[in-house]
């Protein structure tokens, strides 16, 4: 594991952003530099940073707290530490941030992220997903890179100060040597095990006494004999049991597969159901579209029907106006008409010839203007009979046109249902022949 480059903003003393190339020739040439500065000038807060990106806490502080982040340089609104490190040969992103909500003013959730350095494709974004994956990738958790890695202040003179046991694992951990302890103790282990076979070996040969005559000899050959036909009748009975597992694996088989095939028949059951509702409503929409014309016809007929009958619905309106009409000037004109001429005949010898002339034009001309009127209102109410009549002929037609349409549209519909029931049939025994046992 290399530390390539390090990136922090607002931690601790060192306020605004900051940047460490380590990757610079400056770094690379000479091998070895030093942190210096007084106290207070943010030295550490250079490991922390390291610390932060990396596992998401610092040696000093453990883990930054959620509701109160304490590394966060004072006034200021966010934070964040970033490291490029190589290992395994790539390079990787780690970076730890937080901030301050512009709306609610609270602290926000950390983010920590792990991320490849060239193609930026992001591995985790969870802080504890993020640092498992960091262990993964260097082979340290928080403690051992502590101790592997970098000593924070006092960690020096603790280690000066440890006892020997204390100090000879620090010491492995900076060489790398752990290893050779574990080989120890696994040699050791093993060097235990080997030298309790090797007791009871010689246990088993001091227990053990020479066969004294050929009779011992006898016995023990026939005891092998006995083992021998044993082991015979035991090999036998394994085949049998091994055929009989064979047997009864062969019968799970086929009842596996016997629930399969009844799987498979429930779902061609509901495939053929939904098939025939398809079917149906496929033949519905074909049906309906041979028959979109003649309900066209029947549409537009209907709609003429009833434009006819609001037709004859004025027509019979303006006759009886008509017929008002003729009788108010039968019943009051007309009279009036008559009292005015018998007035004027009585009185045609007791007027001058002048006074008869002028009275006489004047009950002429409202003689001819009602008799204008009566003319006019005869020609309207001839008119209105012979407009009444055609629309009496043409309401007949249509309610003929009408009656032949919904016949036509009941013997379709019957079509349909008979053609859709027997198709309905003719699809169910194609299925049912294609049943098998």
């Amino acid at each position: 594991m290399k530390i390539l480059e390090i990136e922090l903003k607002n931690l601790n003393s060192l306020r605004g952003q900051w940047k460490i190339d380590l990757s610079n020739k400056i770094y690379e040439s000479d091998g070895i530099f030093a942190i210096t500065g007084p106290t207070g000038a943010g030295k550490t807060t250079i490991f922390d940073a390291i610390c932060l990106a990396l596992y998401g806490q610092t040696p000093r502080l453990g883990v930054i707290s959620e509701k109160q982040n304490e590394i966060m340089s004072r006034k200021t609104r966010e934070c964040f530490a970033k490291v490029v490190f190589e290992a395994d040969g790539k390079k990787f992103i780690s970076s730890w941030s937080q901030h301050f909500s512009k709306t609610s003013k609270k602290l926000q959730t950390a983010k920590h992220v792990l991320s490849d350095y060239k193609t930026g494709e992001i591995f985790s974004d969870k802080t504890t997903d993020t640092r498992k994956k960091i262990e993964e990738l260097i082979g340290l958790d928080f403690k051992r890179f502590r101790q592997a890695v970098m000593l924070e202040q006092g960690g020096f003179d603790a280690f000066l100060k440890a006892d020997k046991n204390e100090r000879a694992q620090i010491l492995e951990l900076l060489t790398g040597t752990e290893i050779y302890s574990k080989i120890s103790m696994l040699v050791y282990e093993q060097f235990l095990n080997e030298r309790e076979k090797l007791r009871n070996i010689i246990f088993l040969r001091d227990s053990k006494t020479p066969l004294n005559n050929s009779q011992d000899e006898n016995e023990i050959l026939r005891a092998i004999e006995q083992i021998k036909i044993s082991c015979y009748e035991i090999k036998t009975q394994q085949n049998e049991a091994r055929v009989a597992l064979d047997w009864l694996r062969a019968v799970l088989k086929l009842e596996n597969e016997f629930h399969d095939i009844l799987h498979e028949i429930s779902k061609l059951e509901t495939r053929r159901e939904n098939f025939i509702f398809n079917s149906r409503r496929l033949e519905a929409a074909q049906r309906a579209s041979a028959l979109l014309v003649d309900f066209s016809n029947l549409i537009t007929r209907r709609e003429n029907y009833e434009k006819i009958c609001s037709r004859v619905k004025k027509l019979e309106n303006d006759i009886a106006t008509a017929s008002e009409l003729i009788s108010e000037i039968e019943n009051q004109k007309l009279p009036a008409l008559q009292s005015a001429l018998h007035e004027l005949t009585k009185n045609l010898l007791d007027d001058s010839p002048e006074s008869f002339y002028a009275r006489s034009k004047e009950r002429m001309s409202i003689f001819q203007v009602l008799a204008i009127d009566k003319q006019n209102i005869e020609n309207y109410k001839n008119r209105a009979n012979k407009d009444f009549k055609q629309a009496q002929f043409l309401l007949k037609a249509a309610e003929d046109n009408q009656a032949a349409a919904q016949d036509a549209y009941n013997k379709a519909l019957d079509d349909y249902e008979r053609i859709t029931s027997l198709r309905a049939e003719a699809i169910f025994e194609a299925e049912r022949h294609k049943l098998r046992p």
